[in-house]
């Protein structure tokens, strides 16, 4: 199956920035001949000029917005998007960089019970509060990112302030704090790996993937075209490992469905001039377009745009529940977090026994 790939709402490394503060990504698996047809049709149909259709453009006026609806209504079955709040991915990646190296060689068995969930929306949750001593923690984490040094680090920790002994950000305080050599070595591999430190908080590798995984439980295998991108182009190592596989792979992740991560690749990436490919054209039309809607959801047709695309979306946004103590899952992420805290004082190994561990407190709660 051909696969054709595009993105809105990209802005690199910057994933603070007021104005964008959503990123989409769309995936077409259709036929590379169907594809050009639907764009010489729309042209034909809508008047529109013959240069490269762009989403964002065609959603600004009525005919591009009657253009984009009868392209939406064409493409229906054969598209898939990817909706990432950035704020709350930057969230998850504090997750990634700060927790997960501490106990990478067990990872499976928290992300099985949602602790990344836990940490990231706790984080993200009190970076936003008005009088929340780490308001600006995630500030420092993406200056630290991409600009890795210890002092930078010294900045995200000492960003986590005066916090109350109550609050699980006083534990993820103490975590962090316990296992400062480990963040250190983070960030010398950072600053050190040319690749990590140009990309490290960029979203359409991981978008990509996630999107071809999705697909690949439907098709035995894919031939991928995505517009021209660094990010991408610097990543053809990583998809190029996925180049005639017939293997397929599951990790538990609470309360998701989720697909291998290995999937078919027919062959390398294909990176191409979207100008002269109508399938990339027509996956910005639908990233852009839903791209738009969500910046306006008091607009009738902005609205109706992104119930219909949502529809086969997968969404990556901040989660409430994930505060609520009077869910079982929460507390019992909460007494995991109190004892990986308690370990990391002894300067006890974090994987040992841990599975048997979280057995007994689900056991316990439930």
């Amino acid at each position: 199956m051909d696969v054709f790939f595009d993105e809105s709402g990209y802005t690199g490394n910057n994933l603070l920035d007021v104005d964008q503060p959503t990123f989409v990504a769309a995936a077409l698996a259709i036929d590379y001949d169907r594809a050009t047809a639907v764009v010489s049709e729309s042209r034909e149909r809508f008047g529109l000029a013959p240069s490269e259709l762009k989403g964002s453009k065609l959603c600004r006026y009525p005919k591009g917005r009657q253009a984009t609806t009868w392209i939406l209504d064409q493409i229906a079955d054969y598209q898939r998007t990817f909706v990432i709040d950035k704020r709350y991915a930057l969230a998850g990646k504090f997750y990634e960089y700060a927790f997960e190296p501490c106990f990478s060689s067990c990872n499976s068995l928290f992300y099985a019970i949602g602790f990344h969930y836990f940490i990231s929306n706790w984080i993200h949750c009190e970076s936003i509060v008005g009088n929340s001593p780490v308001q600006n923690v995630l500030e420092y984490f993406a200056t630290m990112m991409r600009e890795p040094s210890h002092a930078t680090l010294e900045r995200v920790l000492s960003g986590l302030g005066e916090i109350d002994p109550s609050s699980p950000t006083f534990l993820i305080k103490e975590f962090t704090t316990s296992h400062r050599q480990a963040l250190i070595n983070e960030i010398d591999r950072v600053a050190t790996s040319e690749f990590i430190a140009s990309w490290s908080l960029e979203l359409s590798m991981t978008s990509l993937h996630w999107l071809l995984a999705s697909l690949g439980e439907e098709y035995d295998q894919l031939s991928v075209y995505c517009d021209e991108s660094k990010p991408l182009e610097s990543s053809k190592w990583f998809f190029n490992n996925f180049v005639g596989r017939s293997d397929k792979h599951y990790m538990p992740v609470f309360g998701d469905k989720t697909p291998s991560y290995v999937y078919n690749l027919a062959k390398p990436i294909n990176f191409v001039d979207s100008a002269s490919t109508a399938g990339v054209q027509l996956a910005d039309v639908v990233a852009s377009s839903l791209a738009y809607s969500l910046k306006r959801p008091d607009e009738p047709w902005a609205n109706e745009c992104a119930d219909r695309l949502l529809a086969q979306s997968r969404t990556i946004s901040p989660d409430l529940t994930w505060l609520d103590f009077d869910d079982k899952r929460v507390m019992m992420n909460a007494v995991t977090l109190i004892e990986l805290v308690a370990r990391s004082k002894r300067d006890e190994e974090l994987c040992d026994g841990m599975e048997e561990f979280l057995l007994a407190t689900r056991t316990s709660l439930m």
